[in-house]
C-alpha cells in the first residue's frame, strides 16, 4: 500500500512510500508534483522526512482516528495529490497589507463617477433561465434540468456530455444559456469595476473579457449593451481597442472575472475560477447542482480554458454554429479529462470536500456587499 510521508498541499507536491502504515521501511519511495505527476525515484525515504522540516505536513492521517490512508495505487496517489492542488486555489490570494507609497506623479485625476448598472449579473441570468426554461423549452421535450448528477459517476460522464451536444447540434436551447451566462458575467465584471473605470487597467480587463466571449461566439452589438444597461460604458472602452489577435491568452483572466450568483449559489465565490474549481475539487459538486443551468457555468469555463486559434467561432454567419459546436466538443472533451476521475476511499473524498470548501470559506460574502451597494475592486 502507497502512504503520504510529507506534501505540500498548496504547492501539489508530495513524497509517498510502499510500506506499512506508521514504518519507515519503505520499499519504495517517489516525489511527484503538478503538473504533470509522475513518480520521480528516490532513493531513501529519509529525503521524504527531511521535507517536513521544509513545510511540508507529515503524512495524510484520518482526523477521526489518526490512522493513516492507504492508497491501493500511484493513480489514486495522483488523484489526491491533483484536486486537493485545485481545491487550494479556492482561497483568497494572500497581498500586502499596505503597499509602498505611492509617487505623487502617479496620482489619477479621480473618479469618474458611474451609474452602477440595474441589476447584478445572477439576477440577470436567473431571469434569463426561468424564461428559457418557462417560454422556449416546451413541457414535452427531452428534461434534462434534473440529469447531471451522473457527471459524478465516471461511468455515466461520456453519455452525458453526449446529450449535451445532441442537444445543441439539434436546437439552440443549449447556445441560449451559454449566451446568457456569458451576458451576465459582462454585467458582473462591469457592475464591480464601475467606480474604478477612470484606471485603465479595469478597462482593459472588461474590454479583454468582450473580445474572448466574441472569440467564443458570443459576440454582443450595441443594441445588447443597451438592453443590459451599459451600453455607454461598454461604447466608449471597446472604442479604444481593436480585436486583438491575443490568442492563445492567459487563461487565468478567469479568476478575474466575478462570479454572477444566482439566488441559491454560495455568496463565498468570488471568480469564474472558483466557480470552475468546485466541480473538479469536489466529487459530489453535481449531487447537489444538478440541474442544466447550475452546469453552464462549468461548461462555460472550459469553454474559455479550450479556446485557441483552432476553435475560434467565426462571426455570425454560415460557419458559426458548426464552430460553436467544435468548441462546446472540445470543453465537454476537457471537462471529462478534468472532473474527479479516479475512485477514492470514503474518508479520503470526504477529506478532499471538506479542504476546499475551507478554503473558499475564507473569501468575503459577496451577498452582503451586493446589498449595501458597494463595489469590489479588481
Amino acid at each position: 500500500m502507497w502512504y503520504f510521508d510529507s506534501w505540500a498541499v498548496l504547492d501539489g507536491q508530495a513524497f509517498v512510500s510502499d510500506r506499512s502504515a506508521d514504518s519507515i521501511d519503505a520499499k519504495a519511495t517517489v516525489f511527484m508534483s503538478v503538473p504533470d505527476l509522475e513518480p520521480v525515484p528516490i532513493g531513501r525515504i529519509s529525503t521524504a522526512l527531511r521535507a517536513q522540516r521544509a513545510c511540508f505536513q507529515d503524512g495524510f492521517r484520518d482526523p477521526d482516528t489518526s490512522e493513516e490512508f492507504a492508497f491501493d495505487n500511484l493513480d489514486q496517489v495522483r488523484e489526491v495529490i491533483r484536486r486537493a492542488y485545485l481545491g487550494g486555489g479556492l482561497a483568497p490570494v494572500p497581498t500586502p497589507i499596505e503597499g509602498p507609497p505611492v509617487s505623487p506623479f502617479r496620482t489619477e485625476y479621480g473618479e469618474v463617477p458611474e451609474p452602477a448598472p440595474s441589476r447584478s449579473g445572477g439576477e440577470y441570468y436567473d431571469e434569463a433561465v426561468q424564461q428559457i426554461f418557462d417560454d422556449i423549452w416546451p413541457q414535452n421535450a427531452f428534461d434534462l434540468r434534473k440529469d447531471f448528477e451522473g457527471l459524478r459517476d465516471l461511468s455515466d460522464r461520456t453519455l452525458r456530455h453526449e446529450q449535451l451536444l445532441k442537444i445543441h447540434s439539434s436546437t439552440d436551447r443549449l447556445e441560449g444559456l451559454l449566451r446568457a451566462f456569458a451576458e451576465a458575467t459582462l454585467l458582473e465584471v462591469v457592475h464591480e469595476n464601475i467606480r474604478v473605470l477612470h484606471l485603465p487597467e479595469h478597462r482593459e480587463l472588461i474590454a479583454q473579457w468582450a473580445i474572448i466571449l466574441e472569440s467564443m461566439g458570443l459576440s454582443f452589438g450595441e443594441e445588447t449593451w443597451v438592453s443590459l444597461g451599459v451600453g455607454d460604458v461598454m461604447g466608449e472602452i471597446l472604442s479604444s481597442y481593436r480585436r486583438s489577435q491575443g490568442l492563445p491568452f492567459d487563461k487565468r483572466i478567469l479568476f478575474r472575472i466575478p462570479c454572477p450568483l444566482r439566488q441559491k449559489w454560495f455568496p463565498l465565490i468570488q471568480s469564474l475560477g472558483h466557480k470552475m474549481l468546485l466541480p473538479l475539487a469536489t466529487s459530489d459538486y453535481f449531487e447537489n447542482n444538478n440541474e442544466l443551468p447550475e452546469l453552464i457555468p462549468a461548461l462555460f469555463c472550459a469553454m474559455v480554458v479550450v479556446l485557441a486559434p483552432d476553435v475560434i467561432v467565426a462571426r455570425p454567419g454560415r460557419l458559426q454554429r458548426g464552430d460553436m459546436f467544435r468548441l462546446v466538443g472540445r470543453a465537454c472533451e476537457w471537462l471529462e479529462r478534468e472532473l474527479p476521475r479516479v475512485e477514492l476511499p470514503t474518508g479520503v473524498e470526504a477529506e478532499l470536500t471538506n479542504f476546499a470548501w475551507k478554503q473558499i470559506s475564507q473569501n468575503r460574502d459577496r451577498s452582503q456587499l451586493m446589498q449595501r451597494g458597494e463595489n469590489q475592486i479588481g
